[in-house]
């Protein structure tokens, strides 16, 4: 998933849709870019990861 297509979805919920601040884009941005190194490098280790809904 690219952040584009994430933040987008994220814009079209009731939370991101309400919100207006100028900062959001980049704050967004760093945690995603982040969360992806971590995912990336759990892959390269092999390591599986499973979502499950509660």
């Amino acid at each position: 998933m690219t952040f584009e297509r994430f933040f987008a979805a994220f814009k079209g919920t009731p939370q991101g849709g309400g919100s207006n601040d100028p900062g959001l884009h980049d704050y967004l941005k760093a945690h995603f870019t982040a969360v992806v190194e971590v995912y990336r490098s759990a892959a390269d280790a092999g390591a599986g990861m499973r979502f499950s809904a509660c």
